[in-house]
């Protein structure tokens, strides 16, 4: 089974923002919103349905090592979006069961 990338180029991308909502009742309300930039360049991504979020100690907010891949293949009922740090450089890695592109320009 080969997962497919939805989403890479974040190199050269700092991450400037970051919001974790937790939904105690229903992990499905659980998200995080994403903000990242470099120079003019800014991308905002919203992941919905949140689950095994992990940031590694020292993430320096660098996002060049980030996908999002595309896991619903696995028929998993929580999670279809896979965040991985391809990078040795510590990282931020969780399970979504959506994303949504707020803003890519």
């Amino acid at each position: 089974m080969s997962d497919s990338i939805i989403l890479a180029g974040f190199s050269n991308l700092e991450l400037v923002d970051f919001h974790y909502h937790i939904e105690w009742e229903s992990w499905k309300d659980s998200f995080i919103d994403l903000s990242a930039k470099k120079g003019e360049k800014t991308r905002r991504l919203r992941f919905n349905g949140v689950s095994n979020l992990k940031i590694q100690e020292g993430f320096s907010g660098s996002l060049s090592g980030m996908l999002v891949v595309d896991i619903s293949a696995r028929q998993w009922d929580s999670s279809r979006i896979e965040v991985q740090n391809i990078e040795q450089d510590p990282g931020i890695t969780f399970f979504a069961h959506s994303m949504e592109i707020i803003n890519d320009t």
